[in-house]
Parts: C-alpha cells; sequence; structure tokens
C-alpha cells in the first residue's frame, strides 16, 4: 500500500520535471548499488521509462553498466525495503494512538455525559455496529466516566449491549484512521528528499559530455 503510495505521489510531483533533475536522481539511486540498479530497485522507474526510454539505455545514460540479474548482489527490492518501513510506521502509529487517547481526555474532560454518548452513537453510525470501548477514540476515558463499565455506556446510549468481537489491530477504523495520516506523512517525507535529491542537494548525476564510454 505504501509503496504504491508513493509511485503515485512520485508521478503527481515528478512526471513534468527537467530530464537532469530525473537523471541525478536514477543516479542517487543507482550510487546505493553496486551493480545495476534493476528498475524494481528505484521508486519511479515507470516515470523513468516513460521519459528516456528502456531502462538499460537508461542505466547507461548516467555512466553505469548494465548488470545481467545472474551477476546482480542479491540486494532487497523496493517491495523488501517497504515491507521493513512499515514496520517502523507501524510503531509510529500504535504510539500516534497513546497519544490520541489522551488528548481526547484532556479535550473532553468537560463534556457531559450526554456529549460522550452521543460521540458513541456517532461511532456506532459510522461503524455500522456497536463498537468495543478500544474501537472508539477515546473509548478508555469514557469508559472510566461510566464506572468502568462500557455496556452501561451502551445501555445508555441506546446501543445494544454486546458488541461483536473486535476485528484485528490493523483492521480497526481507529488505526486506519492514524495510518492514514501517518502514511501520509511517510509519503511527502519521502518526497521531500526525492525533491532534495533532483535539486542537486545530493548531487551524483554528471552531464552527458562529461560521461565516459561505458562498455
Amino acid at each position: 500500500m505504501a509503496l504504491q503510495l508513493k509511485e503515485q505521489a512520485f508521478k503527481r510531483r515528478f512526471a513534468e520535471v527537467d530530464d537532469d533533475k530525473l537523471l541525478n536522481y536514477l543516479a542517487h539511486c543507482a550510487g546505493e548499488f553496486v551493480n545495476g540498479p534493476a528498475c524494481t530497485d528505484v521508486l519511479g522507474a515507470a516515470v523513468l521509462k516513460g521519459r528516456f526510454g528502456d531502462w538499460d539505455s537508461l542505466l547507461l545514460k548516467i555512466g553505469r553498466k548494465p548488470t545481467p540479474y545472474c551477476e546482480r548482489e542479491d540486494v532487497p527490492g523496493l517491495f523488501a525495503r517497504e515491507v521493513a518501513a512499515q514496520a517502523e510506521i507501524h510503531k509510529k502509529i500504535v504510539a500516534a494512538m497513546q497519544q490520541n487517547e489522551k488528548n481526547f481526555a484532556f479535550q473532553h474532560a468537560g463534556d457531559s455525559d450526554e456529549e460522550l454518548l452521543e460521540y458513541v452513537r456517532g461511532w456506532a453510525k459510522r461503524l455500522k455496529r456497536t463498537p468495543r470501548y478500544d474501537e472508539v477514540l477515546g473509548g478508555e476515558y469514557i469508559r472510566k466516566r461510566f464506572k468502568n463499565d462500557w455496556q452501561r455506556v451502551l445501555h445508555l446510549a441506546g446501543l445494544k449491549s454486546f458488541p461483536d468481537a473486535a476485528p484485528r489491530l490493523h483492521r480497526r477504523q481507529i488505526y486506519l484512521d492514524e495510518a492514514k495520516k501517518q502514511m501520509g506523512v511517510y509519503v511527502e517525507e519521502c518526497m521531500q528528499e526525492i525533491a532534495g535529491i533532483m535539486q542537486g542537494k545530493k548531487v551524483r548525476y554528471v552531464a552527458p559530455t562529461d560521461v565516459k564510454s561505458v562498455v
């Protein structure tokens, strides 16, 4: 999912930039590899190939010799690197969710019981079923306000008293809401880094007139 979002963002942000900026970006990416890289190693490869043609010719443009697959070093591709990145993003999501709970308790300490019950009803409408306390942003605080009894909350809110089992954490709406925010931040940070590379803050590309022939 994150890789797809990054590819889409790359296309939106950089599909129309100057050739030299794209080549500088590719050269920077290539600098991370002893051989290659293959198109599956580089974010935005579709944009690069759409601009410059086949991948081997594109590598020659930046002074890199195309490497047969059988001779390439064993390095993780984009997908494998994104899997590793997702583990870090998950930690940030969970940490943010914990902070969100604290923020909710602080921001809604002055709410009336009826305001909190209406808030829970809103979550029931959103989920289209009776929520558990751990499926509602601020659910822990609300439960404590009602004598640590979520069933009492549901009864007073006029909802079915026994909610279904909650889905796994990564499928809960409160997780998905925060994941959307964190993913947006992650993708934007990646795009900012790429923009910096293209602007020459991390220059690796050499102008074609200075590149020696690669044979």
